[in-house]
């Protein structure tokens, strides 16, 4: 509703062309490039690196629709806070075969190369980055409803039935990862793994927000979808819609 002047500034911004200390990236002398007036209806894309500058004529309600990318620094953080509270494999830097050194403050290259080879023990670990990643990208964005357990996937498959509509939540994001002989499903920041023969299934799930009691029907792993989609909705994941 209403009208809103928006204004954009092509220019390669650098981080002193910044005010300091505000939450939001406010530029000091943004000077406008080209700008328009959108009225109900109307569009405006943004590439990536654009700056921009909105002010509403009167009364006025936009949608912006973004999409992040995730900061490098970010990803690495939040990485090893996770492998710091899910590592198993735990243990302290040791060196039983450590003869008397010329000069006593050198970190030696025998030293260096010990706590290399303790970082990259947790840090290249490619499957265990896989996971992390998994949980990360479809992490929690809304809390989930936890309803009154089901333990019937006949029961289930009924109520699905008398709803008309097994619907996810919005907010809960879902994707997979595959091997090659399983496939792992992250939904809200949780891993379920499946053999691979599962694989329609969770492709499935993953692009698909609602269910309809034909369509569960109909699939030719209908009781196996079943009891997937059954555990999602004990996880407060999905809800009958009617």
């Amino acid at each position: 509703m209403g009208r809103r002047l928006w204004q954009i500034n092509r220019h390669d911004y650098t981080g002193e062309d910044f005010i300091p200390d505000l939450t939001l990236r406010v530029i000091r002398d943004f000077r406008a490039e080209d700008e328009w007036t959108l009225s109900p209806g109307d569009m405006l894309y943004l590439p990536p690196g654009v700056a921009h500058h909105g002010v509403a004529r009167g009364p006025c309600m936009t949608l912006s629709i973004g999409f992040l990318a995730p900061l490098c620094s970010d990803l690495v953080r939040h990485f090893i806070d996770d492998a710091i509270s899910t590592t198993t494999n735990d243990y302290r830097f040791s060196d039983p075969d450590r003869s008397p050194q010329e000069h006593a403050g050198e970190i030696t290259g025998d030293d260096l190369s010990r706590i290399r080879e303790m970082m990259r023990t947790t840090l290249s670990d490619d499957l265990a980055i896989n996971d992390w990643f998994g949980r990360y990208i479809t992490g929690p964005a809304v809390e989930p409803v936890l309803p009154q357990a089901i333990t019937s996937t006949d029961t289930f498959l009924g109520k699905i039935a008398e709803s008309g509509c097994l619907q996810r939540y919005g907010g809960i994001r879902a994707a997979y990862i595959r091997s090659n002989d399983t496939v792992c499903l992250y939904i809200h920041g949780m891993a379920f793994t499946f053999p691979i023969d599962h694989l329609q299934l969770i492709q499935l799930i993953t692009r698909k927000t609602a269910f309809y009691p034909d369509e569960i029907r109909q699939n030719r792993q209908s009781g196996e979808l079943g009891k997937v989609l059954l555990e999602l909705y004990n996880h407060g994941f999905y809800y009958f819609d009617e």
